[in-house]
């Protein structure tokens, strides 16, 4: 090796030296840059995310609970024929069933739009095949059907209602607080 290839050779190790670093460190930089853009954007969507699930529990609670109460009056319906309450008086459940109706029907309309808007596609399907489970059952309510029918009408209301519940608890990450 001659002493023009040595210099040579001494020349790029100092040009690699020098810009080697200044490479890294603006390269460091646009990485810095992007991941803190990357960052926010997670930020912003957690926000959103957390703002809308603070406005979404109250409403789904308002809409479990009207739901909750729906299935009761179902259950004593499908269940047996009279009640007797504490003080003696006797009530026939399909009237307990009907008087109740249109209040219920009406609580769930007041809700469902917002529902419509903010449940996601999975919860809203099966929402839907609760209802249609629902109205089947008032309509053998309304029909008079025996009991043993509107038991069978009943245990479709019962396992839609479990999808239901299950799926929600998904969505709401229940039971992984619970796992924790």
């Amino acid at each position: 090796m001659n002493s023009d290839q040595i210099l040579f050779l001494v020349f790029q190790a100092i040009i690699l030296g020098l810009f080697i670093p200044l490479i890294l460190f603006f390269l460091k930089r646009r990485i810095d840059r992007s991941f803190n853009k990357y960052l926010e954007k997670v930020k912003t969507e957690f926000a959103v995310s957390k703002l809308t699930y603070e406005h979404l529990l109250p409403l789904l609670l308002d809409f479990y609970s009207n739901l909750q109460r729906y299935y009761r009056i179902c259950q004593n319906a499908q269940h047996c024929d009279v009640i007797k309450e504490r003080d003696g008086k006797i009530n026939n459940t399909r009237d307990i069933y009907m008087d109740n109706l249109d209040e219920i029907v009406n609580e769930w309309k007041k809700n469902e739009a917002k529902m419509r808007l903010l449940l996601p596609e999975k919860l809203l399907d099966l929402s839907e095949s609760l209802l249609k489970a629902f109205n089947d059952f008032n309509n053998g309510v309304k029909k008079k059907l025996i009991r043993d029918e509107l038991q069978k009408s009943f245990a479709i209301v019962d396992n839609k209602k479990r999808e239901f519940e299950i799926a929600l608890k998904q969505h709401l990450r229940i039971e992984e607080l619970y796992k924790s």
